[in-house]
């Protein structure tokens, strides 16, 4: 693959698309980049953008922490428990219930 022009621009969504109704390409590369990619190749697919490679449906099924454990335990995949937290208190509560308190397992 060649490419002829290098756009140095904030990776969002409206940037990317308003250089892809510029150039109209073929398709479009959502693994460089860090993060960012990853978390908007949904979002330029459902806007009409040809996404190349890895289909951004499973993608976003990988970088979603609920749909990524609802596929593991739709296919017998054991896990960790998990819960997300926004407090201290809920992750101390946690940490105790799964048997981790102050960096050593129970």
């Amino acid at each position: 693959m060649i490419s002829d022009k290098l756009y140095f621009e904030e990776l969002s969504l409206e940037r990317i698309l308003d250089i892809h109704d510029r150039e109209n390409p073929l398709g479009t590369v959502v693994s460089v980049g860090g993060q960012q990619p990853q978390n908007i190749a949904l979002a330029l697919h459902n806007s009409g953008v040809h996404i190349l490679g890895t289909n951004p449906t499973n993608i976003d099924v990988a970088e979603d922490r609920y749909k990524f454990s609802k596929l593991l335990d739709s296919i017998g995949v054991a896990q960790p428990e998990w819960k997300e937290l926004s407090s201290m208190t809920t992750a101390k509560e946690f940490a105790g219930k799964v048997g981790y308190v102050k960096g050593e397992l129970q």
